[in-house]
């Protein structure tokens, strides 16, 4: 079965309650489309897996499972920061979908790339949000362990911008961690979540805690700010190397004695057990931080390259 024969699918088993107008994003595992809910008139947006003819029966399983555990944990959760699910169910075809809310805006990556690296203030927004919606998911004992810019939607409303957590389908519950589990649903034997941003721990195949969204939170915030991912190398091998060796992460110097540097330094510990424990602790730190004093410190500089030369790995936008 081919995926431009899905859509057609769709439409004949959720015709008397949505509409289908286009693709508007594809994975690895699954494809997304806009669609018009019949009752109300309002977009949403449709997802379901993609059709991958030759994938073996293991795979196949493991597709789905990541499917349904990302909808499960959706339908658990509400917040205004974790895009919402509406409806769930299954062609005749047996083929699982699942409702969500629309969301018209777009990826934080392209964000940060479209403007180069984000301003201190905004970075603090937007990532101030993010630490809102780990705060509760962690309460629930969710674990989202692929938390990346491609997962976090950025969306304006008037002058401000707001964040929405996507893509909880390798997510899991905290008291699910352990073998059995494991084999269940993934191949222990693959990486788990994204090596640009996984936690050392997650890449040695131990088991993630909420910790290791932490982490990812760190050096998105970093990246947020420098314009650049952390982490640089040719292949994923070299990313790997980075991650999983015992050099510390480098914070820029324009921040690394500042408060905000300090703190992003704990979060950003390799070892997960000097690491920062809560996405809680880390917002009662955040709020007591004066992010205007790194403003008033970049402003000083009025020679641009000397500010560069004065970044330990990347350039500093100017977008301050």
């Amino acid at each position: 079965m081919k995926n431009n024969k899905l859509i057609h699918i769709l439409q004949k088993s959720l015709r008397q309650n949505y509409i289908i107008h286009s693709k508007i994003g594809e994975g690895g595992y699954g494809i997304v489309y806009k669609a018009t809910q019949i009752c109300t008139g309002h977009p949403v947006a449709i997802k379901t897996i993609k059709i991958i003819d030759d994938l073996d029966e293991h795979s196949r399983k493991q597709q789905i499972d990541r499917f349904e555990r990302e909808v499960q944990i959706c339908s658990e959760i509400s917040h205004p920061n974790i895009v919402k699910v509406l409806d769930r169910g299954a062609t005749k075809e047996n083929i699982p979908f699942a409702v969500f809310e629309y969301l018209s805006g777009e990826t934080l990556k392209d964000y940060i790339i479209k403007e180069n690296g984000l301003s201190v203030m905004e970075t603090v927004n937007l990532m101030g949000q993010v630490l809102e919606a780990l705060i509760y998911i962690h309460a629930k004992g969710i674990i989202h362990r692929d938390l990346k810019p491609h997962n976090i939607e950025v969306v304006r409303k008037g002058s401000r911008s707001y964040i929405k957590v996507l893509d909880f389908g390798i997510g899991v519950s905290s008291n699910l961690i352990h073998e059995d589990y494991c084999k269940d649903t993934t191949d222990c034997e693959q990486i788990i979540g994204t090596p640009l941003y996984s936690a050392p721990e997650q890449l040695r195949g131990e088991p993630s805690t909420t910790k290791s969204d932490l982490y990812a939170w760190g050096l998105i915030f970093l990246e947020c700010i420098t314009g650049e991912p952390v982490m640089k190398g040719n292949n994923i091998a070299d990313i790997i190397k980075l991650q999983l060796n015992t050099d510390s992460i480098q914070i820029p110097n324009i921040i690394v004695n500042h408060p905000l540097g300090v703190l992003l330094r704990i979060v950003l510990q390799k070892n997960a057990t000097d690491r920062v424990c809560s996405a809680r602790q880390i917002l009662n730190e955040f709020s007591e931080i004066n992010f205007r004093t790194i403003v008033d410190v970049i402003n000083q500089h009025q020679n641009i390259t000397s500010l560069a030369e004065e970044s330990v790995t990347i350039n500093l936008p100017i977008t301050y």
